[in-house]
């Protein structure tokens, strides 16, 4: 009897092996998880080189699952790796269906900060002479990285059509760098480059002269449905074990993006917004979008962006509330919302280097968390589901469903 695993039973060891990170997923548009990039540990924990050094024709079984999301950590690598991989012309073995790794990658993740001193358009040969045709989620960990896809930007006010280096395929864009934040040319040269995306992360937005851009006839982002700001995976309470303390003021800069994106006819696909850093809405952003975001993403402190007067009524079609929780939760808003049903409360894991947070802070979150759902239900009618989603604290959830009983709430609770 021959000791030699199947092909079946190898794909599926394999696929095991190489799940990497849900960010990097085409998530679901009503998903409790937000338009944000974790941090993550090295990409050698989801991609076995034990198993790629197996054998020629193992290699070729697990590169169908090792190069689906492709993490670059340097330009060199991004040279010498990725590009030479792309360039490889040989079918793969044992039967399985000939697929190179130009056809398999989906998801590109640009994690370094450096620029090429020579060869700067380095990306558009991926596009254009590669064929990535099933690419459809670039991150851009800094906006240096944005520069890769042209030496000389062409000007946002040029009629179309220009020579775009991204492959038509593309639909998501994480520009994920909270120090360093990306400017209104930057995201006008996407609508015009990118015009089939319909998920765009700002993790930070760099005031200048370009703001002023967007006039009343600007169409841009049109096919764009969801729309995150800010980073909750890489703010500083997220990644500072010795400061747990939330920014106490809103983010200027991402308020002035959401006031500049509502000029004229932009994004009338819009139907989820992902607050990550707290920012104050603007009455503009409210009176053209808010009717139509079905699904909201907060941060659970600190949220000015729905506690401020008359900002969360205006969500008139909201169906989903998702709070992002963090060490000190902050009160729900007291006005209300009459269309919202669900309430979803996801608590991300913290960074690596970080560590969980200690057991009883997190009891006391979701302790508070939970008192906030009793408190605004009330002036929320519609609302008919929580959701706790994992992990949480299986003791916590228990007692938990203790109280719901006890409350004899009309409203369903999950965990």
């Amino acid at each position: 009897m021959s000791s030699e695993l199947s092909s079946e039973v190898w794909l599926h060891i394999v696929r095991c092996r190489c799940e990497h990170p849900h960010h990097y997923d085409f998530l679901p548009l009503d998903g409790p998880q937000p338009l944000d990039v974790a941090y993550c540990s090295h990409p050698r924990e989801w991609v076995p080189c034990e198993l790629l050094r197996t054998s020629a024709g193992k290699y070729t079984m697990a590169s169908l699952y090792s190069w689906e999301c492709v993490t670059v950590l340097s330009i060199d690598a991004l040279r010498h790796s990725v590009l030479t991989a792309l360039n490889r012309s040989e079918k793969l073995l044992d039967g399985v269906e000939p697929k190179l790794p130009r056809e398999i990658i989906r998801c590109l993740d640009l994690s370094f900060d450096e620029r090429p001193t020579t060869d700067v358009q380095v990306l558009p040969d991926l596009g254009r002479i590669l064929g990535l045709t099933n690419i459809d989620t670039l991150v851009l960990s800094h906006p240096t990285t944005l520069r890769l896809f042209y030496d000389e930007p062409p000007s946002p006010t040029l009629p179309l059509p220009f020579s775009s280096p991204f492959p038509s395929s593309l639909r998501v864009i994480l520009l994920t760098c909270t120090d360093h934040g990306v400017t209104m040319k930057d995201i006008l040269l996407l609508s015009a480059m990118v015009p089939h995306l319909e998920r765009l992360q700002v993790a930070e937005f760099l005031v200048d002269g370009s703001l002023n851009a967007v006039t009343t006839g600007s169409d841009i982002l049109q096919g764009l449905k969801w729309l995150s700001v800010g980073g909750f995976q890489h703010s500083p309470i997220r990644i500072n074990t010795q400061d747990r303390t939330p920014p106490s003021r809103p983010s200027a800069s991402l308020r002035s993006l959401l006031d500049g994106l509502s000029v004229g006819s932009g994004m009338p696909s819009l139907r989820r917004l992902d607050i990550l850093t707290d920012s104050e809405i603007p009455n503009r952003f409210l009176d053209v979008h808010s009717k139509f975001i079905e699904t909201l993403s907060i941060p659970g402190a600190h949220h000015e962006c729905v506690n401020a007067a008359d900002t969360f009524q205006r969500f008139t079609s909201l169906h989903q509330l998702i709070i992002l929780t963090g060490p000190t939760p902050s009160h729900l808003p007291r006005s209300g919302n009459p269309s919202v049903a669900q309430i979803s409360v996801i608590r991300p894991p913290p960074p690596t280097s970080v560590g969980p947070l200690p057991n009883h802070i997190v009891i006391t979150q979701l302790d508070t968390l939970l008192q906030e759902v009793f408190t605004i239900a009330p002036t929320c009618p519609g609302l008919r589901h929580v959701q706790f989603f994992p992990p949480h604290n299986e003791e916590w959830a228990a007692s938990a469903s203790q109280r719901i009983r006890l409350a004899s709430s009309e409203i369903s609770f999950s965990f």
